[in-house]
Parts: structure tokens; sequence; C-alpha cells
């Protein structure tokens, strides 16, 4: 049976409540590495292609263990003498303490950047200087507008609910790493090559090898997809996800609680959404999650 796709009526909700919302700070924090050997101590370790990096363009890049499994999900660009770095902050200190062991063998520097911030802007209200970048351009579904995502020092604005902007992101696909979650998934269960942040042309990096045999030997069994419903407060991120029967077919990525609505993102196993278009939180089977096509 074919999936749906993300409501639409509730893609136009959250669009408008973002409207409104804009200006404001979003959820995120901010790391750079400076140096000389920045470049050459990042691109040993990360997934996305640091060569082809230009200033002013912002990629996602994963960094990765041995076997593939993602400790880090992040956006990167070039930034004075290296790279400015965002990520979620419940998963800074994880990603800072692991990347710290490669980083000393080289000349550069772990620097936190706590008067960086991330802003959603309107085009109307939008005033680019020579410090910030422009990350994206964000058509809002069934408006006319659209709104910017800033990086910038510039003074803060009032925050975000946190709850919409997550909302967004799991509407489109977008996923996140939390503690939950690190060092189990491969990122190409999370759609991530769909997102630009990996390069299979690149050298070496730490769990490449995994990565690629993915891509180029292996069989692609789970990916992530979108899932709404009635409003689910055990939708954390890991919590499995189950078929009628009880047995485990995925597992959740993130979600997000917006009024009455849960709208997540889950791995779930490709063949069992060919069959299926819900997906069940429990195992009383009461509470289900409707499976969107990305």
């Amino acid at each position: 049976m074919p999936l749906s796709t993300f409501p639409a009526p509730l893609a136009e909700q959250i669009a408008h409540s973002l409207l409104e919302t804009a200006p404001a700070t979003l959820p995120y924090v901010f790391v750079s590495v400076q140096g000389p050997d920045a470049q050459q101590a990042l691109q040993g370790q990360l997934s996305c292609d640091l060569l082809e990096l230009e200033q002013g363009v912002v990629s996602f890049g994963t960094a990765n263990s041995p076997k593939g499994r993602m400790y880090a999900l992040f956006r990167i660009t070039p930034w004075k003498d290296g790279y400015l770095l965002c990520l979620n902050r419940s998963v800074l200190e994880h990603f800072k303490s692991q990347i710290g062991k490669y980083l000393n063998f080289f000349k550069c520097e772990l620097k936190d950047e706590p008067e960086i911030s991330s802003q959603l802007v309107r085009t109307t209200s939008l005033d680019l200087d020579g410090g910030d970048i422009l990350v994206s351009q964000l058509q809002l579904q069934g408006t006319d507008s659209t709104l910017c995502e800033l990086w910038s020092s510039r003074e803060s604005t009032p925050p975000c609910a946190e709850a919409l902007w997550a909302s967004y992101q799991c509407s489109i696909g977008v996923p996140e790493l939390y503690p939950e979650t690190l060092d189990h998934f491969i990122l190409q269960q999370l759609n991530l090559q769909d997102f630009g942040a990996v390069s299979f042309k690149k050298g070496c990096y730490t769990g490449q090898e995994i990565i690629a045999r993915m891509k180029y030997l292996g069989k692609l069994k789970k990916r992530a997809f979108t899932l709404s419903g009635d409003k689910v407060e055990e939708a954390l991120p890991k919590a499995p996800l189950l078929d009628a029967d009880g047995k485990k077919v995925g597992e959740l990525v993130r979600a997000s609680h917006l009024g009455d609505h849960t709208i997540a993102l889950g791995v779930l196993d490709i063949s069992y959404t060919e069959h299926h278009n819900q997906v069940h939180i429990d195992t009383s089977g009461e509470r289900t999650l409707s499976i969107h096509a990305t």
C-alpha cells in the first residue's frame, strides 16, 4: 500500500506558526576548529569533503566510530582560520571529547563559540554583513513567505519554541542525534546521503569502510521515514517502533509534540513500509503513528 505524504494542513500550521515566531534564536550551539592543520585534522575524521567546501557554503557532516556509527551530526562551514560547526547542545560535550582525541595530534584548537547564534529571520528583515552566514532559505508550505536561517554574532533575538522548530525539521525529514542514539546509527539509515553529509570520493576517514561498504556492497535495509499522529508522550529517541504483533520494526530518531500532534522521524525496516502505512509505539496497539513517504 502506498505511503501518504506529510499532511498538508499540519505542515501549513507549522509554517504559519514559524512565521509568527520569527525572528527567533534557534536551539543550536557552535564550536570551531582553528589553526593551520584544521582542514587536515578534520578531513581524516568527517564524512563530508572539506576540500569541496567553499567559503560561505554550509554542509551537513558526521563524525563516526571505526564501526561506522555516528557520534556526531552537525553542519559545518569554513570560518576564519578553520571551520565553524553547529550541533545539538545535548551532544556537544561528547563530540568535543571524542574529536579531541584526534585533534591533539595537529596544530589546531577546538573552541566553544558561545557568541555565535543561529537565527530564523524573514527575508524582508535580512541584513547580511561580513560576519553573517546565510545557511538556508526555507520556503514554507502553504504560504508565500520565505524564512532564512542565519548564523550570526549579532545580539540575540527571542528564542524559538524548540517543539515548533523540531516539528518543522521532522516534517521535512531532517534527522538529529541525542545522547540516547550516539554510536547507534549508520548515516545512510538517517538518509544523510540525501542531505550531502557524505562524500564517497574523498580519501580515508574514520568509519569510511563501513559507510562505503553499505553503498557499494550492501543493501540498505533500514531508512528514515517521517511519522505523525495523535500526541504520544512515549515518543522518545531510540524508542522501539512495533508492528501489530508487537515485533520491533524500527526505532525513533527524534520526535516533537505540537499541540495534540506528535511529529517524528523513525528508522524503519524498508520491507515493512512496503506493506504497512502505520507503526505502533507500544504493545497495546492503541498508539499508532502514520508513516509518510520522504
